[in-house]
């Protein structure tokens, strides 16, 4: 039963920022182990503007749009400059489905990176910290780096956690490509707002 919390962390993990183009290539894609902590991280080159990108992955209270795994995603606060986010992604095997929530508190620097803290509290997280870096790589491509360290609050077998974790990002990524071409083509992308969700 162990695949069910390992599906749930590899999901969680990206498809609350899996803003992917469809022509995206992985450049790089690792997930090593520490103890009960796992660190992950991925560069990937895109055929999409940087500030489209920007605006489709800050726009918290609407991701569910960029993939069917999110069942939920709303702002509960944005207090100097942090934006607090709920997010609830869906994970099914066979015929058995299931829900994982996550809460982040999310900031913006000044270099333009993007820092997600999770707060475990109310999350199935013990620990959880993620940067996104967007650069622009001419008018019309991006290169977003990602890393991330996280500590789920269930057991995830050693040695296969971290190949399936991988092949889930992977898969994710692919997944959320066509409609991510699909919005920046349309120009609906649109930047994340100060307002609170529902």
């Amino acid at each position: 039963m162990w695949a069910r919390p390992l599906l749930i962390l590899a999901l969680s993990m990206c498809v609350l920022y899996a803003g992917f183009a469809h022509a995206a290539a992985v450049v790089d894609l690792h997930v090593a182990r520490a103890g009960d902590r796992y660190r992950l991280t991925m560069r990937m080159d895109l055929e999409m503007p940087a500030h489209t990108l920007r605006a489709l992955v800050t726009d918290y209270a609407h991701l569910a749009r960029l993939n069917p795994a999110v069942v939920e995603s709303r702002v509960l606060s944005h207090r100097g400059g942090v934006t607090r986010v709920r997010t609830v992604v869906r994970g099914c095997i066979a015929f058995f489905c299931f829900d994982v929530h996550q809460v982040q508190d999310v900031r913006a620097l000044p270099d333009g990176a993007i820092v997600a803290v999770t707060v475990p509290a109310l999350s199935d997280f013990r620990y959880g910290r993620a940067r996104w870096r967007i650069v622009a790589r001419g008018a019309r491509a991006c290169r977003l780096d990602f890393e991330a360290v996280i500590e789920p609050s269930f057991w995830v077998p050693p040695l296969i956690g971290p190949w399936l974790i991988r092949y889930k990002m992977r898969q994710e990524a692919l997944r959320t490509a066509a409609t991510l071409e699909r919005l920046a083509a349309a120009g609906d992308a649109h930047p994340a707002g100060p307002g609170v969700g529902p």
